[in-house]
């Protein structure tokens, strides 16, 4: 299995499951919560309309460049949602529960109504029926297990003391890292240059409003397809790189999605460990060039890459992604790997 098979269109049914499922919330929440969760709503699906705005996408998905939040929203999902199904390959839709389920989450202060695994999973169904609750709640549980395991890893004790709320989420990019990330996405993903990849890239990564890592790109895949399919020089860095140099959390978060998809698709096990490799490489590259704060990112995240990298090559990983979901309480996540396999 190669990482190129996550199309736009996918990333297109990522952000419109992840509409659907806060919408969905939305609905049964109490006015006093509402206006928040409505102005993060309402960001999300404008940068999504930007973003859908600024490529070509399939005739079946031209609908939603015309989302809105109103009475036609969840109408408006299901008919791209159900539209979609038929496109979404079995290879894909491991990495699109991934960022569905790990990017869909309102911001620091606001609580789900509903259960947010049962909310995702509504969503997510009229993509693929045969999937559950449980199956979502074990697809965020692996997220928080590995999560927290490479923030041990990668990260000193000292620097891990306040961090307890990092988990399954929680990893936001900030101020200029946002620009940082929003430019180098709309560089090297969109091909677009200049003040029209900033845009489009902001637009892609959901304008910085997205509450966990939330690239667009299913899976965690944005660290490493660039360095998958070659897209890099001398003069530009990865795009993986440009991540872990503005945030070592976000890029642990998104580090810890790639787990998680390994899990489910161990037939992209070599390629993700090759794309790790690379990666590595080119950060290296650039911590040697820079200093305080961004040195200290980029030496955080090229601990992570090779704790993650030592985890996937180790003899018994194949045991442990076997017997893992079932040791921690949560065999669904195993059984959807045998469903979707």
């Amino acid at each position: 299995m190669q990482l190129n098979q996550i199309t736009f269109a996918d990333a297109a049914s990522v952000r419109v499951i992840q509409i659907s499922a806060l919408h969905l919330d939305y609905q049964h929440s109490d006015l006093a919560a509402r206006g928040a969760k409505r102005s993060h709503l309402d960001s999300l699906i404008q940068a999504t309309v930007d973003w859908a705005t600024s490529i070509q996408l399939p005739e079946h998905l031209a609908p939603i460049t015309a989302l809105s939040l109103g009475k036609e929203l969840e109408a408006s999902a299901t008919t791209l949602l159900k539209a979609h199904a038929p496109h979404l390959s079995e290879d894909a839709f491991a990495a699109v529960l991934i960022e569905s389920a790990l990017g869909a989450d309102w911001p620091k202060g606001s609580r789900w109504s509903l259960s947010r695994a049962q909310s995702i999973r509504t969503s997510a169904a009229l993509l693929y029926p045969a999937l559950t609750t449980d199956d979502v709640s074990s697809t965020i549980g692996a997220h928080r297990r590995a999560s927290k395991r490479l923030r041990k890893d990668a990260l000193s004790p000292r620097a891990q003391v306040g961090m307890g709320a990092f988990m399954a989420a929680g990893a936001l990019l900030s101020g200029g890292a946002v620009n940082a990330v929003g430019t180098a996405v709309g560089t090297q993903v969109l091909g677009l240059s200049g003040a029209a990849a900033t845009s489009a890239g902001l637009a892609f990564i959901g304008g910085g409003s997205l509450a966990a890592g939330g690239f667009g790109m299913a899976g965690g895949q944005l660290l490493i397809n660039t360095a998958a399919v070659g897209v890099k020089s001398a003069s530009k860095a990865l795009l993986g790189a440009v991540i872990a140099k503005s945030s070592s959390t976000v890029f642990i978060s998104e580090l810890a999605k790639l787990d998680v998809l390994v899990g489910l698709e161990p037939r992209s096990r070599d390629s993700v460990v090759e794309g790790l490799r690379e990666l590595k490489t080119s950060i290296n590259h650039d911590r040697t060039k820079a200093d305080g704060r961004d040195a200290k990112n980029l030496a955080t995240s090229e601990r992570a890459i090779d704790f993650e990298i030592r985890h996937l090559t180790s003899p018994g990983w194949k045991r442990i992604v076997a017997a893992g979901p079932r040791l921690a309480g949560t065999p669904a996540l195993s059984k959807l790997l045998d469903r979707i396999g």
